[in-house]
């Protein structure tokens, strides 16, 4: 019934309605040029920059980077430093589990090495630095969902509850979504060629992020 009602309704306006919010919209932009930007903080300048202001809700970014390169330990430096402006996080984790993300944040953020970490051996000196990371850990707004298979229905379901819950647009008008990574998000057809599940997934993604109000999503591939 919903889908029926939808395809009756129309959707199409004059394209000049559309210019005259674009004109609207890039006037008010030229006189608030010295307010605080419009996009959550990526917490890079040269990259806000790039991206007209920091992660513009209603939009989707890709990062791609070849296998190794680190996507996930910029993915987890970039939620850190998005929640540390205020703005809440939801991090999508299909690669890894929830502990191996807080262990990462912590040697990043501790200063202490990773495999001191995994192996144990430390010192009192290793312990000060991971209670202190704690510390500043325990207070981001950032949430961690690492269901290791989801499909994109499911990953925009998730952050429309935590939204309404954790994070209510009221209070924060902006957020940002990463997922890691996109190719191992489930596609609806699994019949389908790969190029044309990640098209589709790429697309889902796009869509969760205009219909999220405030969200800004970050897709690692």
């Amino acid at each position: 019934l919903d889908a029926a009602r939808t395809m009756a309704e129309d959707t199409a306006e004059p394209f000049r309605v559309a210019l005259r919010a674009a004109h609207l919209g890039i006037e008010d932009r030229y006189h608030n040029r010295n307010a605080p930007k419009r996009g959550a903080k990526s917490g890079w300048p040269d990259l806000d920059a790039a991206l007209g202001g920091g992660w513009i809700p209603g939009r989707l970014s890709v990062v791609a980077a070849r296998p190794g390169m680190g996507k996930t330990a910029w993915g987890l430096a970039t939620a850190v430093r998005v929640a540390r402006s205020g703005v809440p996080v939801f991090f999508a984790s299909l690669e890894m589990d929830r502990v191996q993300l807080a262990e990462r944040y912590l040697a990043s953020v501790g200063g202490v090495d990773a495999s001191r970490i995994a192996t144990g051996v430390l010192d009192g000196i290793d312990f000060a630095r991971l209670q202190r990371a704690t510390s500043d850990g325990v207070i981001l707004p950032l949430h961690i969902d690492d269901t290791p298979t989801q499909t994109v229905d499911r990953i925009a379901g998730s952050v429309r509850r935590w939204r309404s819950k954790s994070a209510p647009v009221e209070k924060h008008p902006l957020c940002v979504v990463l997922v890691d990574y996109l190719q191992l998000v489930k596609p609806r057809d699994r019949k389908m060629p790969r190029e044309q599940q990640v098209a589709e997934i790429s697309s889902a993604l796009a869509v969760a992020a205009r219909t999220i109000p405030g969200a800004h999503f970050i897709a690692l591939a």
